[in-house]
């Protein structure tokens, strides 16, 4: 189970320069990028029934315009805070919820400006 390629096929109304837990450098100025951050132990249950696992990504935004900038984070922010039930790749989705808000980490060496975004998942694999 890859959650931050499931979770980045949700974002892709925004922009389609996307990478999964590594920024590009290759020349694209404007990109988000999802990340694998962790997150807590699992819940487990009896009688058959799967357990619930709780990772978290980081989302992070570059762009060259602040306001843009910005604007993308809304709208990262409005489509994962709170959605619920849905199955990306047979993983069933319980709930996204936004565990930081939006968090400027200042600009690179190019000019471009970053932010980030932290959610929590709670998700059930079907191998």
């Amino acid at each position: 189970m890859n959650i931050a390629k499931d979770i980045s096929t949700l974002l892709q109304s925004i922009t389609n320069n996307i990478c999964i837990d590594e920024m590009q450098d290759d020349g694209t100025d404007n990109c988000i990028t999802v990340y694998h951050s962790g997150g807590n132990k699992p819940q487990y249950f009896f009688g058959g029934t799967k357990q619930i696992e709780n990772p978290s990504i980081q989302v992070r935004v570059r762009h060259q315009n602040r306001k843009d900038a910005l604007n993308w984070c809304y709208k990262v922010k409005n489509i994962l805070d709170g959605k619920s039930n849905f199955t990306i790749n047979n993983n069933n989705y319980i709930l996204v919820t936004l565990s930081s808000d939006i968090l400027n980490l200042g600009r690179d060496n190019q000019g471009r400006v970053h932010y980030s975004l932290n959610f929590n998942i709670q998700v059930t694999r079907n191998n």
